[in-house]
């Protein structure tokens, strides 16, 4: 459930990500209909940035992957009040994590921030795979 009258923890870094047209803010509702869309999608799992500050960093990154892949992806920038219950159903298990799919089906995780080079090559090894056919239940994944 949505974190319903809960503050919503963000930062301007977060919010600038989210008004880019290949960009939306998700929430536990939204995120199926976001799930059946054709295409390569990235879900960013951010928590409270203000406990979490390397969300700060992957929300400045992220666009600079999004400019190296031109369209790509659509990003998903998931409501931190559904992290906890959303992150099992994908694998997540450290903030900030961003997932890849396509059309909905795992490709891998990104855990926390990297060196530009290794989320860039991470980035290309999960545009090459084959997506899984339905979401592990378990932890292992192809993690990062």
């Amino acid at each position: 459930m949505t974190g319903g009258t809960l503050p919503l923890p963000t930062s301007p870094l977060i919010e600038k990500l989210c008004v880019r047209p290949d960009s939306q803010r998700l929430d536990a509702q939204s995120l199926e209909a976001f799930l059946r869309q054709p295409g390569d999608q990235i879900l960013f799992f951010h928590g409270d940035p203000a406990k979490r500050p390397e969300s700060h960093d992957i929300a400045v990154v992220l666009p600079e992957l999004l400019a190296h892949f031109p369209d790509r992806f659509q990003v998903g920038v998931m409501d931190p009040r559904d992290d906890i219950m959303l992150m099992p159903r994908f694998g997540v298990l450290r903030l900030p994590s961003l997932v890849f799919l396509r059309e909905g089906r795992f490709l891998g995780i990104i855990a926390q921030i990297q060196p530009w080079t290794e989320m860039a090559a991470q980035t290309a090894a999960f545009l090459d795979a084959s997506p899984e056919t339905e979401m592990f239940k378990s932890t292992e994944r192809k993690a990062f």
